[in-house]
């Protein structure tokens, strides 16, 4: 046991992070180009999803919210993802319906990624 923890440890020591799907299996990526700057841009998550990330591939602010109307011209509530972080969420239970991400930027031409695990 202790030479598997160690060996885990090592592995992300070396290599950098390591992204648990744990109980979601089945990722699904999605690629959204936000084209325009401060444009709201929409994306379907299908329902059963467990755990999602989202991160800007370009270096840029990214504006999230899971109401439309919020991301285009900032009114709260949305959330900032900063450009370099990731945002992600787990432990989700979306069984019963499917869910909607709002996104928008300042700078037009960002690449927002997607995983999803159901």
């Amino acid at each position: 046991m202790l030479k598997k923890v160690t060996m885990l440890f090592l592995s992300l020591v070396l290599f950098g992070s390591v992204v648990f799907a744990g109980e979601g299996q089945n990722p699904t990526i999605y690629n959204v180009t936000l084209t325009s700057a401060n444009t709201e841009y929409s994306q379907v998550i299908a329902p059963s999803v467990k755990k999602i990330t989202l991160q800007c591939r370009t270096p840029y602010d990214v504006r999230l919210a899971y109401e439309t109307g919020k991301v285009a011209a900032p009114t709260t509530p949305y959330l900032t993802i900063k450009k370099g972080n990731v945002y992600w969420e787990d432990s989700l239970n979306t069984k019963l319906e499917s869910t909607t991400l709002y996104l928008a930027s300042a700078q037009a031409g960002v690449v927002i990624e997607i995983v999803v695990w159901r």
